[in-house]
């Protein structure tokens, strides 16, 4: 958990745990425990490990999708129904585990290679908890001037705690102009990536100002330039999104709701900010920025955006990368929608444009609606033309009433549908 030194399972009762529990010992036919000795050693162990259930109530946001599964099985009638939305449940989190141990990797290889591999988290720290004045309990005053803090964790190098007031706007602007002094300040210190090859790994929110076109032109603008060979921008899935840097927030958090604690102004916070880690190790770099600090990426990428790109938020992973073909050197976007997703898409042609004999795109193949079938309103329409070419109107009229998806009236014509 975020804010508070706690594992929660994310079930709401411990029968489910059982019942997972079971399934497992099933899997590697071995006997399982009673439910009654389960209990007793289940309890244990979450009061020893700081271990509980997920609750319906709490400050702690949810995914969705998992209360929904949670709802539906305490109201499940059957066993069939049960096991039905227990294996969806149980796909569910397999997905979101997949995408949370590929941040893992990333995060580990950078710290076992920082030669090579580099890679950030990025987030924003409730702003609540940081209006100035700062006081260690709730005041019936309300803050005069609020305060954001945008945190930033480079993984076995560095954190870094940006500060900006109210008249800093939110939005792609700001995270891009953080990342990038984040990057020239550790290319002043010599720690970016030194391989010929460098990786860069970029673990965000799932929102907005992060995933926009002018996020995925700056990080383009990177691999062009040869800072780096690739770049991966991450995405955890919707309500699975929780990771260190809302530890690293926690920390923060806990320090300035002490009693004693009190910021009246910007610069005891930054103070307290700084003196809320212990360890010198992870105590963060913490910098202000005002609103003439932050560059227009909008209107500067504005020009090369695609504005074609369109559905950029669905996909949870990007990739950037340099090909290198006989005739020149490309930058290429690809995308996958999850982490496990077999192929990065697009998929590369196999075959160019200048190959093809006479240079132009085929035309698509004109697609069939009846697929050589006949559908029931052209069966009418002709039936309707049959009897046109034999009777009169009033004779055409008496037959249609047979017919239940049309109506014919004596001032339209027979065939007129309306």
């Amino acid at each position: 958990m975020p804010h508070q030194k706690m594992i929660v399972l994310p079930y709401r009762e411990i029968s489910a745990v059982y019942e997972e529990y079971v399934d497992d010992m099933n899997v590697i036919k071995e006997n399982a425990a009673s439910q009654s000795y389960f209990g007793q050693v289940f309890n244990a162990c979450c009061n020893d490990s700081g271990v509980r259930l997920c609750r319906d109530t709490g400050t702690f946001v949810t995914c969705t999708v998992c209360n929904a599964y949670h709802i539906a099985l305490r109201a499940a009638k059957s066993p069939a129904q049960r096991i039905q939305l227990k294996a969806l449940r149980r796909r569910h989190l397999t997905k979101q585990r997949i995408q949370r141990e590929k941040y893992y990797k990333h995060k580990l290889k950078a710290m076992m290679s920082p030669h090579k591999y580099l890679s950030i988290i990025m987030d924003g720290m409730d702003q609540k908890k940081t209006d100035c004045p700062v006081v260690g309990r709730n005041v019936k005053d309300e803050s005069p001037l609020g305060r954001r803090i945008i945190g930033v964790k480079v993984h076995g190098i560095a954190n870094y705690c940006y500060v900006v007031d109210d008249s800093v706007p939110g939005g792609t602007n700001l995270m891009i102009e953080i990342l990038n002094r984040v990057l020239q300040d550790l290319d002043s210190r010599g720690m970016l990536p030194s391989d010929p090859e460098p990786v860069f790994y970029l673990q965000v929110d799932n929102c907005g100002e992060n995933k926009n076109r002018t996020m995925f032109a700056y990080l383009t603008d990177l691999v062009k330039r040869n800072i780096f060979h690739k770049v991966k921008a991450c995405f955890l899935m919707v309500g699975h999104t929780h990771e260190d840097i809302d530890q690293f927030f926690s920390v923060i958090s806990k320090h300035l709701k002490q009693v004693h604690i009190t910021c009246p102004d910007q610069q005891t916070l930054l103070k307290e900010v700084a003196n809320a880690f212990q360890n010198a190790i992870d105590r963060p770099e913490v910098l202000v920025l005002s609103a003439l600090d932050i560059f227009d990426y909008k209107r500067l990428y504005d020009p090369v955006l695609d504005p074609d790109l369109a559905y950029h938020q669905e996909p949870h992973q990007f990739r950037i990368k340099t090909f290198l073909s006989k005739e020149s050197k490309l930058v290429l976007v690809h995308y996958k929608q999850w982490a496990q997703s077999s192929s990065w898409l697009p998929l590369l042609p196999t075959v160019s444009l200048s190959e093809h004999p006479d240079n132009q795109p085929r035309s698509p193949k004109r697609r069939k609606m009846s697929r050589h079938s006949t559908t029931k309103g052209q069966m009418i329409a002709k039936v309707k033309e049959q009897l046109l070419s034999d009777c009169s109107k009033r004779h055409v009229l008496d037959h249609c009433e047979d017919i239940p998806e049309n109506r014919c009236f004596d001032n339209e014509h027979p065939l007129d549908h309306r």
